[in-house]
């Protein structure tokens, strides 16, 4: 044991270091997570803010087709300003349509960073199932 305590304090040595790195590697895990639920919660607001601007654009738009509609109705209108107001609002109402899906899919991604799982329930199942069995 007299020859060994050189090994015997470079493998503390090498634990020390494998300890570190392992702690290092946990530490930029949790930050790269937290830096995604940040991002994910960022994009969420933003998103919300713009669907709250686009559902205002297609009901202005609606209101302005209305209205064309109604003039035209009258006779004081052309034919082509009804045809552009329902242009306006159909373009509203993709746009109102993309910024859902866009909505939508960051709510799943802040859902995925908080460390959601869409196989949770299929797991709880076969985990049951197998308590059954045994």
């Amino acid at each position: 044991t007299l020859f060994a305590g050189g090994r015997l304090r470079a493998e503390v040595d090498a634990a020390k270091a494998r300890m570190l790195s392992q702690a290092n590697s946990y530490a930029n895990n949790v930050l790269q997570a937290i830096r995604e639920v940040e991002d994910a919660l960022i994009q969420n607001e933003k998103l919300n803010e713009r669907l709250t601007k686009v559902n205002q654009q297609v009901t202005e738009a609606r209101l302005a087709e209305a209205l064309s509609r109604d003039r035209y109705a009258r006779g004081v209108e052309s034919l082509l300003i009804v045809l552009e107001t329902e242009r306006r609002r159909q373009e509203a109402e993709d746009s109102l349509l993309q910024v859902q899906q866009n909505y939508w899919n960051a709510r799943v991604d802040l859902h995925l960073a908080l460390g959601g799982n869409w196989l949770a329930e299929e797991y709880e199942y076969i985990a049951a199932k197998n308590l059954v069995e045994q």
